[in-house]
């Protein structure tokens, strides 16, 4: 016969168990939610801001400003308040809503209720790309921001929520956001090299919270019309590198006239640098976050500018040299190289160009037999890059990227 303490030892190693793989399958369950809300595209985002609705009341322009978007700009979200009559003006071109929840009756922590009543309507609702709950510093505010990104999760499991902060500061905080951010505008504030400061920061974070990760990049950052796109699409590429897999751009006032419709300058860029990078929407879920990112020593900087000591590695990347025995090695060129594993187990790579105004001949020397293909944005397929005596070589411009995969 048992003792009774014997039994309540029992019952107590019987109940920690219990507790354990409940803890586990709810973990288990989690993270399977957390995967089928990633997005599966990569997303250039439209806004004329948040936390107040600045899309025109005027259904006729709003829809005028949708298609432009869509059509010209190739954006494939905007965020905005909440509507029927805008969720069918988006489906309607092919874009997704980032459903803004910071103003009108449906804010995040000041209206919860109508907050909560309107996530559960839309569960499963394809035309939503996911849910914007904050884009600045948050400074003590983190257990908020916290509170905000569980309760969406609550209301709707089925779409992600994306939380940002400025610059890299607290971004632990938002360890449960699906897609977390950041700003910083490098290029106007802190320097356009403290750009791979803030990606060494979300690369890690991604990978051990199982997220995401975009950036609020700024529409002018160099001379409209000119050296803008170059830095806007040096910003974009150097993120791909690290694994970013979508961007928000501040702001839509600079880009288009609100009151018209008309692109600006700058937004006509922005709309090159989409040209650019769009085609590769699909493409680069598909390879998820890199497994390392490496550099190469540079001459010039990303100004086209001669670099003191040069060749030399950046600052900033002097953590990211390329290993003597890794199996691809630098010939030519300057350039970030994040490594990756695509969705079918290949080996695959993406070439960002460190020189924002120069073009590169990149060169690469294979320690795999491996048959190598770049990625042909004008036909939106992969192309054969031919290989001489294990070497491969292909050209990409200033600002530049290129997606390579490796098949056996």
């Amino acid at each position: 016969m048992t003792s009774a303490p014997t039994t309540r030892i029992l019952a107590a190693i019987l109940l920690a168990w219990w507790c354990g793989a409940a803890v586990h399958a709810n973990a288990g369950a989690d993270a399977a939610a957390q995967a089928q809300r990633r997005p599966k595209m990569f997303y250039s985002v439209f806004n004329f801001g948040y936390g107040g609705d600045d899309f025109p009341d005027d259904p006729t322009l709003f829809e005028k400003i949708a298609a432009r978007v869509a059509d010209e700009g190739r954006f494939n979200a905007i965020m905005c308040a909440w509507s029927e009559e805008r969720a069918e003006v988006c489906r309607k071109h092919g874009l997704k809503m980032m459903v803004d929840l910071l103003n009108g009756r449906h804010h995040v922590y000041k209206a919860p209720d109508e907050t909560k009543a309107l996530l559960k309507t839309l569960r499963g609702n394809d035309v939503v790309m996911g849910y914007h709950l904050w884009s600045d510093e948050f400074g003590g505010t983190a257990e908020g921001r916290a509170r905000d990104i569980h309760n969406c999760h609550e209301w709707d499991p089925t779409h992600p929520c994306y939380s940002a902060t400025r610059k890299t500061s607290g971004l632990g905080a938002l360890a449960e956001a699906d897609i977390f951010g950041w700003y910083d505008f490098h290029w106007k504030r802190s320097g356009w090299h403290r750009h791979f400061a803030a990606l060494d920061v979300a690369l890690p974070l991604a990978r051990r919270h199982g997220s995401v990760f975009y950036t609020l990049l700024s529409t002018d950052s160099g001379r409209p019309g000119a050296g803008n796109y170059n830095r806007s699409l040096w910003s974009l590429n150097q993120g791909v590198a690290f694994g970013m897999k979508g961007a928000l751009w501040f702001i839509g006032m600079r880009q288009m006239d609100k009151g018209t419709g008309e692109w600006t300058d700058f937004g006509r860029d922005i709309n090159k640098v989409n040209a650019q990078i769009m085609p590769l929407r699909e493409e680069l879920p598909r390879i998820g976050l890199p497994t390392a990112v490496f550099a190469t020593p540079i001459t010039k900087d990303a100004n086209n500018r001669d670099v003191q000591g040069a060749p030399t590695m950046l600052g900033e990347l002097s953590g990211h040299a390329f290993p003597a025995d890794f199996w691809i090695k630098p010939e030519a060129g300057e350039f970030t190289m994040g490594v990756f594993k695509d969705d079918q187990g290949r080996d695959a790579v993406y070439v960002a160009n460190l020189n924002a105004y120069a073009p590169q001949t990149i060169k690469l020397r294979l320690g795999k037999s491996l048959k190598a293909s770049k990625f042909d944005r004008p036909t939106g397929s992969w192309g054969d890059l031919p290989s001489a005596d294990g070497t491969i070589s292909f050209e990409t411009g200033p600002a530049e990227g290129e997606l390579l995969r490796f098949d056996p």
